[in-house]
């Protein structure tokens, strides 16, 4: 993205992965997806993008359970 594409300057490379990395969750996707929008001006899905679908459907399915069986615990 910086040396061969030039795609970004180094600065704002550095700085964007600082940014990414505090935020948490996984900075190459965070920061895949920031190129991205630089690129192409496009916000993809903003905060959705960042989910892993999988782990989302499990948190939605534990979620209900919790609120149809009152707890989990005993």
């Amino acid at each position: 993205m910086v040396e061969r594409r030039r795609w970004l300057s180094k600065e704002r490379f550095v700085e964007s992965w600082r940014l990414h990395i505090a935020s948490g969750g996984p900075e190459a996707l965070q920061l895949a997806i920031y190129v991205g929008y630089l690129k192409r001006g496009v916000w993809p899905a903003s905060p959705l993008a960042y989910l892993h679908p999988p782990g989302a459907v499990v948190m939605v399915i534990l979620s209900l359970a919790v609120l149809e069986y009152g707890s989990l615990h005993g």
